[in-house]
């Protein structure tokens, strides 16, 4: 993976410290369907343990039912007649084991069940190939926020000093 940027950023400031994260996980546990925060990338590697993981193209959002970064949809038992666009969303899945390594690239809708009793380490994180995107979701918190307001002078410094050591390789 690319350096995550928020890895640069003071530990007085938000996400400074938030990652990486250890995932102890029960049977049968599962998330919403959401998109990860300030539209970061994701990794989660798998020590022990399963998860089931749905994923949906960001560019069906409109059949998932959009509230914010979730969405208004039971993914293992959907009601169409309270979501009848959900049925024409398409739906991909995979099984993350342990061994495994799962990377979920910013902005894509997903949903995580897990199938067995799991521990797991990952994280979010933000590279030159997301930056831009997640800029514009900081700015949108940056408005009420002087710590985002710090948290983005910070994330500016940090792409400014990876083009300086691109230019350098």
């Amino acid at each position: 993976f690319q350096r995550n940027l928020l890895q640069s950023i003071p530990a007085d400031l938000p996400f400074a410290n938030a990652w990486p994260s250890l995932f102890l996980s029960p049977k049968g546990q599962e998330s919403d369907l959401h998109i990860d925060s300030f539209a970061s990338h994701f990794w989660m590697a798998m020590i022990e343990g399963e998860k089931e993981w749905t994923f949906f193209d960001p560019s069906e959002i409109g059949y998932l039912y959009p509230s914010g970064e979730v969405f208004d949809v039971n993914v293992r038992n959907p009601n169409y007649e309270q979501t009848p666009l959900f049925q024409y969303a398409t739906r991909r899945k995979c099984t993350l084991k342990k061994g495994e390594l799962l990377f979920v690239p910013s902005g894509c809708p997903h949903h995580v069940y897990t199938t067995a009793a799991s521990v797991a380490i990952s994280s979010n994180y933000v590279d030159h190939t997301n930056y831009a995107d997640a800029v514009r979701a900081f700015q949108q918190e940056a408005v009420d926020s002087q710590e985002t307001q710090k948290l983005l002078r910070e994330l500016e410094k940090a792409i400014a000093e990876d083009g300086e050591q691109h230019a350098l390789n």
